[in-house]
């Protein structure tokens, strides 16, 4: 029989290759192989570069013609900066609550930026900023052919650096909704990082919508 624990961490069977999530969840009914230059929506988004991932998600870069999804790296905003993505944090969570929705876990890791400055770029311009996807192998530890689930390489995030002073107009984006649940299910632990964690799981009390103010004030105030 399977433990609960096995099932969170399953046998390692691929070569780890570093800015690679998990390779033993490619599978079926588990994570599903991307690529470079694959094409989404009848061919309106293709795939360019990969800008990180976390523990249910990947963020690929996708050139569209419309607009892409950006992750940046930022410090400290200034004030009314800050005022502005607070204010859209907490309409976001609003909004959440309102279908009945616990985000949860919704801490600076979550929370993504729009980047203008690849409005309309195209994929050479981009790899210009960005540098090009660097495909590493992704090979068993035993040697033996990969499964068919599995992707062929995998790809180290995109690195992207912009001056938050440079940031006006910021746009946000609430992601990874992973460890979200319904606001009548019962919780009795979370993944959010310890430094973040509500004074509700210390003390063994009901894990509802009040965690979902604590954990973003702290992000929010640091």
């Amino acid at each position: 029989m399977q433990s609960s624990m096995d099932s969170a961490f399953p046998q390692l069977v691929h070569q780890w290759q570093r800015g690679s999530r998990n390779l033993e969840r490619y599978r079926s009914g588990g994570y599903h192989p991307t690529y470079i230059g694959d094409q989404y929506h009848d061919g309106r988004y293709e795939v360019v570069h990969k800008l990180g991932y976390g523990s249910c998600s990947t963020v690929w870069l996708a050139s569209s013609v419309a607009q892409s999804k950006e992750a940046i790296t930022t410090w400290k905003f200034p004030v009314n900066v800050a005022r502005s993505i607070s204010a859209q944090v907490l309409l976001g969570l609003d909004y959440i609550h309102s279908c009945g929705v616990v985000r949860s876990d919704l801490h600076s890791n979550n929370i993504l930026f729009r980047c203008p400055i690849f409005g309309g770029c195209t994929t050479e311009v981009l790899y210009g900023h960005l540098g090009e996807p660097r495909r590493l192998p992704v090979e068993r530890l035993d040697k033996n052919p990969n499964g068919p689930g599995v992707p062929g390489y995998c790809i180290p995030p995109a690195m992207i650096f912009q001056s938050s002073e440079e940031m006006v107009n910021t746009q946000v984006i609430i992601s990874d909704f992973g460890e979200a649940y319904l606001q009548d299910e019962q919780r009795n632990e979370l993944r959010t990082p310890i430094m973040l964690l509500p004074p509700e799981v210390f003390f063994g009390e009901q894990l509802g919508p009040a965690i979902d103010i604590w954990t973003p004030g702290c992000t929010l105030y640091v």
